[in-house]
């Protein structure tokens, strides 16, 4: 026998760890160790101290201490023919693959028990199948010609059919199956002679019933029903409402206006509300499942309510933002409701009347940063919208009411400019943009243009529009003027571009040219609305300029008297304050410029050879004197 089996046949080693609350704050605990003797018949045990490690990635490593005894020696633990060597003062490292030896959870023990009772979850699930133990009677009045069972009510009951059809009078989507004498088969309550009477309570019968469409179809969170439906038309009818009233008020949402013959519960469309934002599952995908949920084996299912179930979470996710906007609450209605109303705006971005106290109009120019609007404009061309047939058949649901700009000015505004081209000429960009919309065969839209609060990531109010082709001026100057507009509330203003190098060039004058009702104009003075030149990987040379160009000022001001200081300041300050004033910082040039030499050279060079005159040399003396401004550049850009 080998020495690793006589260990195996002599020595038996338990480890057993033991957590204290109190000693897992101080990252400690102990693990009894329990060593059998050769003969069996006494067993030591020795407490340990271990530091626990302090993250999930370093459990498998438990540091040991007090090892030293010599009635303990190094043993062998054995755990599945694995063996791990322990000596004093030696860290404990399971293999990687077979961490979770040594450290369980609780979680791990509860699954092990289960496995245990597998044969008994087996068993009951299988029970529920049949009759449950239960005569095969209705459990109500004793009739056993019909037996039917409810697969969504929680007792275990047996109904005859018309105390089914009693019991469900005010849960018309139960799915219930019939006993055919060998096992239970899926049916429905339609079947069953169950009816929905609007305008009245469940229990209380219309006097002039009238009946909807044969084909009604309801859809709920446990599947497609087919249900009979009878509209109130007797004198009860003026409380009871119009047959669309009558559907919502039992909390089914029709999907069209004039006979209905579908309908969705509230609490499907929510359920699906909050799916679609959570998990981003798709329209189709749900209602598959919802077909499954009906049969899974889709034979019986003859229908496809599919577009119209898309056409239902469509109004209803519109009504949900009117209503959360208070607009059922509003004189006026959702006919009244503004542009961009229906928007959650920032709450930390400055508001005046909201956020701002009553005296921020006279905050320090050094501290008016902190009531400045960041407006952040970029472009997005994943979000893209393939054509349909005419916007009739596909219409928008508030356009202008919440984030996206007013649909049909917009329209009109860029079909002006049909030919423009995009704003960069910048190679990078323009390669990037190439590639984004390299593949638009087929799509109404490419991308979408944007405006955000730069700081906190809220998408503002009409700040959203659909780009056709690349990013335009057109476009882009539509988003912004319409993004302004509603921030006429006179706070400082700061808007952040990629390509602002090249859209501010002629900016004010293309402002000149915007539809009326988005003219904004260009605050002066404090509230300036300025255009950020600098990007941010130009944040830090700035800074290092900055005080380069500190500590050369502070010298030059040494030199300086004071009367010309406090003359000079004056000026800076009221500049800064009306900068419609002679700008301090330009400089007239006198003389003439570099552009004209070379120009001047160049027409002389032209000039003598339409007169015959012909070059000595290949490099005439205007080449030369241009080339030696060149070289006399490049040693200034070296030199600094």
């Amino acid at each position: 026998m080998s020495k690793r089996g006589l260990k195996r046949k002599h020595l038996t080693t338990t480890v057993q760890f033991v957590f204290d609350e109190q000693e897992v704050t101080q990252s400690k605990s102990f693990i009894h160790v329990d060593t059998i003797s050769k003969d069996r018949r006494r067993v030591s045990r020795k407490d340990l101290p271990i530091f626990l490690p302090p993250s999930p990635t370093k459990k498998g490593t438990a540091r040991l201490e007090g090892l030293s005894d010599p009635d303990i020696p190094p043993q062998d633990l054995f755990d599945d023919g694995e063996v791990t060597q322990i000596t004093p003062q030696q860290s404990v490292r399971t293999p990687r693959k077979r961490r979770q030896d040594f450290v369980t959870t609780e979680h791990d023990a509860f699954l092990t028990d289960w496995t245990k009772h597998t044969d008994e979850f087996l068993a009951e699930i299988l029970r529920l199948e049949g009759l449950r133990g239960l005569r095969p009677q209705c459990s109500k009045c004793g009739d056993s010609n019909t037996i039917i069972r409810c697969s969504d009510c929680m007792d275990e009951v047996l109904f005859c059919k018309g105390c089914c059809v009693q019991r469900h009078l005010a849960l018309p989507l139960h799915r219930v199956k019939i006993y055919d004498g060998r096992c239970f088969v899926s049916t429905t309550l339609q079947d069953l002679g169950l009816y929905i009477q609007l305008g009245h309570p469940p229990d209380e019968s219309c006097g002039k019933p009238v009946y909807g469409s044969r084909d009604f179809m309801v859809l709920h969170t446990n599947g497609i029903h087919p249900v009979t439906v009878l509209f109130c038309e007797c004198d009860n009818m003026r409380h009871a409402g119009t047959h669309v009233q009558q559907l919502l008020r039992r909390e089914l949402y029709p999907a069209t206006i004039t006979d209905a013959t579908t309908c969705a519960t509230f609490r499907l469309l929510e359920t699906f509300h909050l799916l679609t934002l959570q998990s981003k599952i798709a329209g189709y995908d749900f209602y598959l499942t919802l077909n499954n949920l009906t049969d899974n084996t889709g034979i019986s299912i003859t229908w496809d309510r599919s577009k119209a179930f898309m056409q239902m979470v469509r109004q209803w996710r519109h009504i949900k933002m009117l209503k959360r906007a208070g607009r059922g609450h509003e004189t006026g209605s959702v006919a009244a409701t503004k542009l961009g109303e229906l928007c959650v705006t920032c709450p930390a971005c400055p508001q005046p009347g909201e956020n701002l106290p009553e005296n921020w109009r006279d905050t320090p120019d050094d501290l008016k940063y902190i009531y400045t609007l960041v407006i952040a404009i970029d472009a997005n061309f994943r979000l893209k919208r393939r054509a349909v047939s005419s916007n009739d058949r596909d219409p928008a649901l508030g356009s202008g009411l919440g984030y996206f700009v007013e649909d049909s000015r917009y329209r009109e505004h860029v079909l002006k400019y049909a030919d423009q081209k995009d704003i960069s000429s910048c190679t990078g960009f323009r390669a990037l943009e190439q590639a984004n919309t390299r593949y638009n065969k087929g799509y109404a839209v490419t991308g979408v243009g944007m405006t955000v609060c730069a700081r906190h990531s809220f998408i503002l109010p009409n700040s959203v529009g659909d780009l056709q082709k690349g990013e335009r001026y057109c476009n882009m100057d539509y988003i912004v003027g319409s993004t302004v507009k509603l921030r006429s509330d006179g706070t400082p203003l700061v808007l952040s571009y990629d390509i602002v190098c090249q859209w501010s060039i002629n900016f004010e004058k293309r402002i000149k040219e915007f539809p009326k009702h988005i003219q904004i104009e260009l605050p002066r003075g404090p509230g300036e609305l300025r255009l950020c030149r600098l990007l941010g990987r130009l944040t830090q040379e700035a800074r290092k300029d900055c005080t380069v160009q500190t500590e050369i000022y502070k010298m030059f001001e040494k030199k300086l008297t004071p009367e010309n200081i406090a003359q000079w300041t004056a000026e800076v300050v009221a500049y800064e304050k009306d900068t419609s004033q002679r700008d301090l910082y330009y400089r007239e040039t006198i003389g003439i410029s570099e552009a004209d030499l070379r120009l001047q050279l160049a027409e002389e060079d032209d000039k003598a050879v339409e007169e015959g005159e012909l070059s000595l040399h290949e490099i005439t003396p205007s080449v030369m004197l241009i080339e030696m401004l060149e070289i006399e550049e490049m040693q200034y850009v070296y030199l600094t």
